[in-house]
């Protein structure tokens, strides 16, 4: 499995989250391990 394979699936996961908040929480959360930059939330 990729870091990119795994990234996906945290993705996919997250849409189980009942509300936006709680997704971007958890996106926040796993982005953070892969990547040294945060993520940047369109405006």
């Amino acid at each position: 499995m990729t870091e990119l394979d795994d990234t996906v699936t945290a993705y996919l996961d997250t849409w189980n989250a009942t509300d936006a908040g709680q997704r971007r929480a958890l996106l926040e959360r796993h982005w953070s391990r892969v990547s040294p930059t945060p993520i940047r939330w369109p405006r």
